[in-house]
């Protein structure tokens, strides 16, 4: 019987659920011309709110390493609870079914800015995710072996390198399709000067289908 109840509870508040997102009108429609399925809101929000945790995280991590190797790593806990905040806030949005932005940035939102402008509450909240860690934390903060500005000159060099090679790659690809197109009109040269005006042929050259050559030959 209890377990009977329980299926009915759970199955009435997927209903509402349903019925909550079918009641939203659609912010946009898509590129392919279709309206935002309101429904899969929460959805989205909740894999927005998971995709900033990793960011978060890595992030932490990384800038926490280049201001001190090693000891820096505890900088990632600080962007677990980033990421949280961002889990959290996302959640609440999709609960709520606000609008879903088409690119939301990564990077921290008010909950986050919140707790970063109050001491007492960023030092709080650092304390719970870091414990016993939480004075490397704090002497990283105050003693690192390199500072912010040169970890983002830093960051910002490695970030204009990427951006070279990708340029690199892209003129590689280009190039390769260019080399690709003129091959295929050699050869397509080729095969019309070989077949000449006798039968049509098909392919890439965008001719009408070719004909049987036998049915031709009758």
């Amino acid at each position: 019987m209890k377990r009977l109840m329980l299926m009915m509870m759970v199955l009435g508040a997927a209903c509402l659920w349903a019925g909550a997102g079918q009641a939203v009108e659609p912010a946009y429609e898509g590129r392919f011309g279709n309206p935002e399925e309101p429904a899969l809101r929460p959805y989205k929000w909740f894999w927005s709110g998971v995709r900033a945790l990793g960011h978060q995280t890595k992030s932490a991590f990384v800038r926490g390493n280049m201001n001190t190797p090693f000891l820096g790593s505890v900088e990632g806990l600080r962007g677990v609870r980033k990421g949280t905040l961002e889990l959290g806030e996302s959640t609440y949005k999709g609960a709520v079914f606000a609008p879903v932005e088409k690119k939301r940035h990564l990077e921290t939102h008010k909950l986050n800015a919140k707790v970063d402008d109050d001491l007492a509450l960023r030092n709080l909240s650092d304390a719970a995710v870091t414990w016993y860690a939480y004075p490397m934390l704090k002497y990283v903060d105050h003693k690192p072996l390199e500072n912010d500005e040169k970890v983002e000159m830093r960051l910002e060099a490695a970030e204009d390198v990427r951006e070279i090679r990708k340029e690199a790659a892209d003129a590689r690809a280009a190039a390769s399709r260019m080399k690709e197109d003129k091959d295929a009109f050699r050869v397509r040269r080729a095969q019309e000067r070989y077949v000449g005006g006798r039968i049509p042929f098909s392919g890439s050259n965008g001719r009408r289908p070719a004909r049987n050559l036998l049915h031709s030959a009758r």
